[in-house]
């Protein structure tokens, strides 16, 4: 059941759809409310940005809780959406207009995640694997080996390394519990499932990501920092098999 801010900032949202809206939600004498604000972004199609004064002014007449905007085409949090999350300890709804829904993030319900963002990429050390590795050891207690160990002494082009071939993974698999399947869609994932996707478009798998959950992925995309973002259709298209520890 929607409450009543959720019909307000659809309403503002729908009034121009070829642009982001956005606004703040406060609170009031126990009370959710919806403040519609000015996007003041340059590239309001793709982008928002909350005019200060709006935010003065929520957080003067209660307190602030959230911030919301809307997507044009977009299911979900882009990786700009949850940074700017974490970085402001501020939860964020977000508004897909196709489809009339409205998505949720709290980056408290993410924070013990937070020690695998924003680290730089190096080969062999902190990449997409290395990634998977700490997470499982870290937070499921599942130590994984690595089938390519000479990743970190040894340069070898992304694009050229086995690590996630399934000739190559196989005996990888066995000692590790895992077994590999097909997915189509997202209904299909469950939690803490490891992604493997065609990340140069070669068709050679080459990229790992870790299914966190609400439709999003963490992951270390090459030659860029760790992140969490949603996971969208789209990205089936590129998606070569799914790895499930046989504890789940």
């Amino acid at each position: 059941m929607e409450n009543n801010w959720q019909i307000q900032a659809k309403r503002h949202s729908i009034q121009n759809i070829n642009e982001e809206s956005c606004g703040l939600v406060f609170q009031k004498d126990n009370v959710l409310h919806y403040l519609a604000a000015k996007n003041i972004a340059e590239n309001k199609k793709n982008n928002f940005a909350v005019d200060p004064y709006a935010y003065l002014h929520a957080a003067t007449t209660g307190k602030v809780i959230a911030c919301f905007h809307s997507h044009i085409k977009n299911t979900s949090f882009s990786w700009s959406d949850i940074n700017n999350s974490f970085k402001l300890n501020l939860p964020y709804y977000v508004y897909n207009i196709k489809k009339d829904s409205i998505s949720y993030f709290s980056p408290s319900e993410y924070k013990n995640y937070k020690k695998y963002l924003y680290l730089k990429f190096h080969y062999g050390t902190n990449d997409c694997f290395s990634l998977i590795r700490n997470f499982y050891k870290n937070e499921l207690d599942i130590e994984m080996s690595d089938p390519a160990q000479d990743r970190a002494t040894k340069y070898i082009p992304p694009e050229n390394c086995l690590v996630w071939s399934r000739e190559k993974y196989k005996e990888w698999a066995n000692e590790n519990c895992l077994v590999d399947m097909d997915a189509n869609n997202i209904s299909q994932l469950k939690k803490y499932d490891i992604l493997v996707f065609d990340g140069f478009n070669k068709g050679e798998p080459s990229h790992g990501m870790i299914y966190i959950g609400n439709e999003l992925v963490l992951h270390h995309p090459f030659n860029d920092i760790s992140k969490i973002e949603s996971i969208r259709k789209a990205h089936f298209k590129f998606l070569k098999f799914i790895i499930r520890h046989e504890k789940f």
